[in-house]
């Protein structure tokens, strides 16, 4: 069954909407950090995030029901398995128009760096940085965020994707709500990953990428803001 098309509203309520063509991504900003974002922050940076990604409202429904129901404490434990959200770092050489991927050893899948929100993180954005850091060695003085629209967290994409159940570690099939981030990379392309993590890594070119299941939507936004020109923002 089709799903109808759904905005949020001022009042936090979803609301019927016609399907329209992706919006053009405006001037970017300066972004800022905020604490970890509760139920209430996250409602209100899914409602900016639609307003310039139109064409996501049916996409993002799964997260936005996730919100209604969820509780504050609740979004990031890892044992909530009606979901919790997670964090993600999509890395690229700008010059090189490639994209750095790490083949994850439990799902032995190539995907981008990221993973669980830890107590200890400030915000969702601290997460992607700290997972980069633990699976790649990548440090954030040699990253800088891509900047996309008017947010004050530059959010880059969401992705609702279920896991399988993992029996080793007796945890059912759950989804995960992957908050993404966009970082430029300057540093050498040679890197040491986490052999607890991850198999392998590759810098893969955008051209590889677009009509590849998992990735070609994320080319598609990429190149929308290179058309715009990339801005980026040094990592305090």
């Amino acid at each position: 069954m089709r799903l109808p098309l759904c905005i949020g509203t001022n009042d936090g309520l979803i609301k019927r909407v016609n399907s329209k063509p992706l919006m053009p991504l405006g001037k970017l900003v300066r972004h800022e950090t905020i604490g970890m974002e509760k139920v209430e922050d996250l409602k209100h940076i899914l409602k900016k995030y639609l307003v310039r990604n139109i064409n996501e409202v049916e996409r993002q429904l799964p997260f936005q029901i996730y919100l209604e129901k969820s509780k504050s404490a609740d979004l990031f434990r890892r044992d909530n398995f009606e979901g919790h959200i997670t964090a993600s770092a999509i890395i690229i050489d700008i010059k090189k128009n490639e994209m750095l991927l790490i083949k994850h050893k439990a799902l032995n899948r190539w995907l981008q760096p990221g993973g669980h929100v830890d107590d200890t993180d400030k915000s969702i954005l601290d997460a992607s940085l700290r997972e980069i850091e633990e699976e790649v060695n990548i440090k954030k003085e040699d990253l800088k965020l891509v900047l996309s629209g008017s947010d004050k967290v530059s959010l880059f994409d969401i992705d609702s994707h279920l896991i399988p159940d993992n029996v080793r570690k007796k945890e059912p099939q759950h989804y995960h709500h992957d908050l993404r981030f966009l970082f430029s990379y300057s540093g050498r392309k040679i890197i040491n990953i986490n052999k607890e993590e991850a198999l392998d890594y590759n810098w893969l070119p955008f051209d590889n990428l677009e009509n590849n299941e998992t990735f070609h939507r994320v080319i598609i936004k990429i190149r929308a803001i290179g058309d715009s020109g990339f801005n980026t923002r040094v990592l305090a």
